[in-house]
């Protein structure tokens, strides 16, 4: 009687992982939200998506980008919006992140910020502070060329604060590259 009660709760438990595994890992192809399901700090994969969300979620809002396409085994490329007026990202260290825009399509200096290490990015109100060991503006316009120290470039209502800051002009279109990972929320497939 007492190998029935066993069995009986092996075959118990054993439906209740499966249905588990369909319910919340096992989703079909379309908007899967990983924030819950998944550790963003584990390597989920290679991705390719039309469309995909990210977001790191602070103490003083949210801040998301709406991408184009994704290799999550190398860089993503797209465009952003901020849909927060205030928003935190604390960047990871698992994958490498490359954004792209048109000209004028987000609220950025003209051209690129390259942060190519200690990547903290702090939004209070309507000012933006970039923290990093590097900075570079990718524009076809010269902006600032220093290196040494704590530098402080301002650009608008966007600070950047860095050890080195400079400038590379061969690039015509803005980039913002993060070398540090994002946290993975959602996709969507290429049809």
């Amino acid at each position: 009687m007492k190998y029935s009660y066993g069995i009986f709760w092996i075959i118990v438990m054993t439906l209740a992982g499966w249905i588990t595994y369909f319910a919340v890992v096992n989703q079909p192809d379309g908007d899967i939200e990983y924030k819950n399901r998944k550790s963003p700090d584990k390597e989920i994969g290679s991705i390719s998506a039309r469309t995909i969300r990210l977001e790191e979620v602070g103490a003083d809002g949210t801040i998301r980008w709406i991408l184009e396409s994704v290799d999550l085994n190398g860089t993503i490329e797209g465009s952003f919006t901020m849909t927060q007026p205030r928003a935190q990202i604390q960047v990871r260290d698992n994958m490498s992140l490359t954004l792209t825009a048109p000209m004028g399509s987000y609220d950025s200096p003209a051209g690129t910020v390259h942060f190519t290490d200690g990547v903290e990015v702090i939004r209070e109100d309507d000012n933006s502070r970039f923290w990093a060991d590097e900075i570079i503006f990718r524009s076809k316009e010269k902006l600032l060329e220093s290196d040494g120290g704590d530098i402080k470039l301002s650009h608008g209502n966007w600070e950047f604060h860095a050890t080195k800051i400079s400038v590379d002009l061969s690039y015509e279109q803005p980039v913002i590259n993060l070398s540090k990972p994002v946290k993975l929320v959602s996709y969507k497939e290429t049809e």
